[in-house]
């Protein structure tokens, strides 16, 4: 039998109804949830809108094109696993009010 060698770990991320999710490289899994985390030092609640907006200026991963999607992922995750409230204050899904659960996160790691 031949083995895959140089295959980037993977994670299954949780749909935010805590269902199965996606399929991402843990690199980017990793790096896309501290960069989240860590948006949280200068304030306790943040917009979606103004998340990805944060992202794009510090170029949390590339390619861009699919940094929006991992963000939207990882999102959903941590919001599944208790670590991010999330709160809607319009009828649009990116009119979202982000929220750390400081508690959930420290149990995590």
């Amino acid at each position: 039998m031949e083995t895959i060698k140089n295959v980037p770990e993977r994670i299954v991320t949780l749909n935010a109804d805590g269902t199965r999710g996606s399929v991402l490289s843990k690199k980017y899994y990793e790096r896309m949830r501290e960069f989240i985390i860590s948006a949280f030092d200068s304030a306790p609640e943040i917009a979606f809108t103004d998340l990805m907006a944060g992202m794009t200026q510090f170029h949390v991963i590339e390619p861009y094109e699919n940094a929006v999607w991992h963000l939207l992922k990882v999102k959903q995750d941590l919001q599944a696993r208790g670590i991010l409230r999330v709160r809607f204050i319009g009828f649009s899904p990116k009119q979202q009010m982000l929220r750390l659960n400081r508690k959930a996160v420290i149990s995590s790691r």
